[in-house]
């Protein structure tokens, strides 16, 4: 009988030993998924940091963008009005030639009208 107790006592060891290296295991996993958690969670934080950079500096340059697209149009419309100034001056100088032309007619005439 004491022989029965002994082996169900050295079972009941195994057992307790088994189960003492289960839980060391687990406790380990445990460990490892907390330490992945916090990296996780790290990482996760850094994201939303460098995302909100991102969002920042997008809008920003689209900022840039439409200012530089203004500035284009403005150029665009100096541009415009330089060919427009160009072309009236080419008229008034044609006119002023016309005009020239008048006034030594007119002079020839009184010249002619004179003698």
């Amino acid at each position: 009988m004491c022989r029965l107790y002994e082996d169900q006592l050295n079972e009941s060891r195994i057992r307790v030993e088994e189960l003492q290296r289960q839980l060391t295991e687990v406790s380990a996993e445990k460990a490892r998924a907390l330490t992945e958690t916090v990296e996780y969670s790290r990482r996760l934080e850094e994201r939303d940091v460098l995302n909100g950079q991102l969002q920042r500096s997008k809008a920003g340059l689209c900022q840039s963008i439409e200012d530089m697209k203004r500035q284009l149009e403005e150029e665009s419309k100096v541009r415009d009005l330089q060919t427009e100034l160009m072309v009236e001056q080419k008229k008034s100088e044609e006119y002023q030639k016309g005009v020239r032309r008048y006034e030594r007619r007119v002079k020839e005439l009184t010249y002619q009208i004179a003698e």
